[in-house]
């Protein structure tokens, strides 16, 4: 009895425990989350859920069938596993974006601006000129971006993410109200220039 109620413990901790970490470990709300990735995870927290519910039943009704609570164990470490390989899938996914994903977060010191997983730039947005261009941005205070020259006054609710479609007009800089943050247009060809020569 004492193995059986240790076996059910044990899978049924796997699931939680992986579940949970896969909810720290990504940004379900997201935009820029790969559907794939997300349906798979959400598949596999459901079918989690669906198991833990059998578990108890198992627990209440077949107390005496080592077999059935055995079955529960292996379900439930199958997924466990599946819910820790779809998390590491969707993080994989996010570190492999391209170039052409930018956000720009802002921090108490300032505001970055991450091209793909490879460039970071502080305090200076670059865009090409005559470009819409997506942008998700975030930021750790709440603010207001005001970028009166190309009619930005867009609300940036403390830790929300939001997507900003906008295209610089024509060359050079733009700054913010806030006096920290310059949007920089730049042509087409400076701007693949740009991306090449960064680390």
């Amino acid at each position: 009895m004492r193995h059986n109620f240790r076996l059910l413990f044990l899978a049924v901790l796997s699931v939680l425990t992986c579940a949970a970490q896969a909810h720290e470990a990504l940004d379900l709300e997201d935009p820029s989350m790969n559907s794939a990735a997300l349906i798979t995870l959400w598949i596999f927290a459901v079918l989690a859920g669906g198991a833990f519910i059998g578990f108890l039943g198992l627990l209440l009704g077949n107390l005496g069938k080592k077999k059935n609570l055995v079955l529960a164990g292996i379900i439930g470490t199958v997924l466990s596993g599946g819910i820790a390989a779809s998390a590491g899938f969707a993080l994989w996914k996010q570190q492999s974006v391209g170039l052409d994903r930018i956000v720009l977060q802002q921090t108490r010191e300032g505001w970055n601006a991450h091209y793909g997983s490879t460039i970071d730039i502080q305090n200076v947005l670059v865009l090409p000129v005559g470009e819409l261009t997506n942008i998700l941005t975030e930021s750790e205070i709440g603010t207001r971006l005001q970028v009166p020259m190309l009619g930005l006054d867009v609300e940036l609710p403390k830790q929300q993410v939001l997507n900003l479609t906008f295209s610089v007009p024509m060359e050079g800089d733009f700054l913010a109200m806030d006096g920290k943050l310059t949007i920089r247009g730049v042509s087409k060809e400076k701007y693949q220039q740009f991306l090449k020569e960064q680390p």
